[in-house]
This record gives structure tokens, sequence and C-alpha cells, in this order.
């Protein structure tokens, strides 16, 4: 007879697949790639029912799906370690702060790497010394869409 998985066993048994790559992906995820391991979980578990969550204090994001709140490590919801709050609650009302830790925790972009401002990501190549999307470091045109994005 087959066993009968509620939302919850899903989302870890989805977790333990990761987890099962070893402690380095643990410790990976932990240290320093929450926000992504955040964004594996909003893909998976889709973005209308995925809320990101932050904790200030303990420098870590995690993914809240329905009632509980979800890292690499499983449930983390009763972890009196941690002070949840929204992501989207910091953005709006600490942008400042916010940029600082999308820029420290989740970019991780050194800062002699240079980004195109409209694409978003490292376009610039060294050898030819442009930006291959097509666009200058201050696009010029807007409404030119990025050919990395297509």
């Amino acid at each position: 007879m087959k066993k009968i998985m509620t939302k919850q066993d899903i989302i870890l048994n989805y977790i333990e697949q990761f987890q099962a790559f070893g402690p380095q992906v643990v410790d990976c995820f932990s240290n320093g790639m929450c926000y992504h391991f955040m964004f594996i979980l909003r893909k998976r578990f889709g973005p209308f029912c995925t809320t990101p969550m932050y904790d200030d204090i303990m420098n870590h994001f995690a993914t809240k799906i329905d009632d509980r709140i979800y890292d690499i490590t499983g449930d983390v919801t009763d972890d009196p370690r941690y002070n949840w709050q929204r992501w989207n609650y910091i953005r709006a009302n600490d942008p400042r702060h916010a940029e600082r830790i999308y820029r420290d925790c989740a970019d991780k972009v050194p800062s002699d790497v240079l980004i195109c401002k409209y694409c978003d990501v490292s376009c610039y190549d060294e050898t030819l010394n442009t930006y291959i999307c097509g666009h200058d470091a201050e696009p010029v045109d807007i409404d030119t869409p990025c050919r990395r994005r297509r």
C-alpha cells in the first residue's frame, strides 16, 4: 500500500534530495547561498504559494510555504535562533538595508566585475572590451531587449 504524503512530507523529501549529496551542500546553502536555495524552493513549489523570509540577526534566507518555513536543513519554523520577517517587508521598509543584504549575501559579485545596468548580469568581455549583450554600462535605449535573455 502506498503511503499518502502530505505537502510537508513532499517538501522535506525534496530538501532531503539535496542533503543526500553530503554535508558540503548543506554547508553551502546554510552559509552564503541560502538566498539561492530560497529561489530553488520557490521555483519548485510555486511563487504564488511561497514567501521569501529573512532573519536579520542570523543573516539567513528561507522560504515560507503555507504555514511552515524551510531552508536547506528542513523545517525551521520553530527554531528559536530565527526571528523571521517577510523579505518584501524589509525591502519596502528599509530599501537601502535590503540593497546591502542583497549585494553582500545574494549577489556575491566581486566589486571589480563590470555589470550591465540593463541586464543586471556580467556581460562584459575584457578581450573585446565591450558588453556582449549589446548594451553599454549606461544603456541608451532601454527598450532594446538583451540578447542574453532571449
